[in-house]
């Protein structure tokens, strides 16, 4: 059981130091923001909720398997740091800063090559393409922002594609 214990310690420091990161830009460094992307969709609520069912099995596991106190403790733990950081993914704010632009995986505003806005199924979307990826980042945004949007990434000196 000690391998479970320590398979689970290594996932539960990775989740712990993902939501130390975000809280890092989001709340600790404010004066770095330059804009918040809000965007409120009635069917993510739905996703979001479904997308709970997996940290809900996780812990409903916990409990019902035959680990140790501690163990059992740490994969709980667990559990609500995955409904955390799902809760991130899904509900947070997309932020821009003076040297990132993301949700949840950032990308660095000396790496973004250009920008584009860009619609698809009724739905907009910030997309940048870094100069070392071959795939393009998406944020969904609403149309109120393009224009802050916009601006934001003159004063970034980001090319518009």
């Amino acid at each position: 059981m000690e391998s479970s214990f320590y398979s689970y310690g290594a996932l539960t420091l990775i989740c712990t130091l993902m939501i130390l990161n975000d809280l890092r830009r989001r709340v600790f460094a404010k004066e770095e923001i330059l804009y918040r992307i809000k965007y409120k969709a009635k069917s993510k609520k739905i996703f979001f909720l479904l997308g709970l069912t997996i940290p809900a099995v996780i812990i409903v596991a916990a409990l019902m398997l035959s680990y140790d106190l501690p163990t059992r403790l740490l994969v709980i733990f667990m559990g609500l740091e995955m409904s955390v950081l799902w809760a991130i993914m899904e509900l947070g704010d997309g932020l821009i800063t003076k040297n990132y632009i993301g949700k949840v995986w950032f990308t660095r505003v000396d790496k973004a090559e250009y920008y584009q806005l860009m619609s698809f199924k009724k739905e907009n979307y910030l997309v940048i393409k870094k100069t070392d990826a071959k795939r393009a980042d998406m944020i969904q945004i609403s149309i109120e922002d393009q224009e802050k949007i916009i601006e934001t990434m003159k004063m970034l000196k980001i090319a518009k594609k």
